[in-house]
């Protein structure tokens, strides 16, 4: 007889056969906690908490534009940058 596990996400009493380890926290969730991604080429669960995080770091990199591609703008546009420390 499986014995029931509690979901770390909703609480719900689930058997192992119906949830799974999330493979970025290691914790274990029921299936509807639970989403199933492409990594690279392999699919991996990942649980909604780790899913969110990754969403909002994605999120935030896109929006804050790093210093190489500003230079690289300021360049192709002809803008040139005061140097002089006057």
């Amino acid at each position: 007889m499986a014995v029931p596990i509690k979901c770390s996400n909703c609480g719900t009493r689930v058997t192992v056969l119906e949830g799974g380890l999330c493979n970025k926290c290691e914790k274990f969730f029921c299936h509807s906690c639970l989403f199933l991604e492409k990594d690279r080429k392999e699919r991996v669960l990942v649980c909604t908490n780790c899913r969110e995080a990754d969403k909002k770091y994605t999120r935030l990199s896109r929006s804050i534009p790093s210093t190489v591609d500003a230079r690289r703008r300021y360049v192709k546009r002809g803008i040139k940058r005061d140097k002089s420390n006057t």
